[in-house]
């Protein structure tokens, strides 16, 4: 039984740090420690508090770092239309 729950936790640790890993800036060798250390679930929203490799940014006012459905500086989306009020 205790070899059963331990595959069931190395699974998720490998596989959460390899989902989120490759897309953040801490990568899969971080996610994969941060994610050992603190359980896979609560590590898995630490990993997500880092910012992504590569941002959308925004390709109407030039803000690279966008990482949201509007931006923050002009209130665009991608099809340029303005953030509801």
């Amino acid at each position: 039984m205790i070899y059963l729950v331990a595959a069931i936790f190395i699974a998720l640790v490998i596989g959460m740090a390899w989902q989120e890993g490759r897309k953040r800036t801490c990568g899969f060798v971080g996610a994969l420690a941060i994610c050992l250390f603190l359980s896979p679930i609560f590590g898995y929203f630490v990993v997500l508090l880092f910012p992504l490799k590569r941002p959308k940014g925004c390709r109407w006012c030039g803000n690279q770092q966008n990482e949201a459905e509007y931006c923050g500086p002009c209130g665009k989306n991608e099809l340029g239309q303005l953030r509801p009020e």
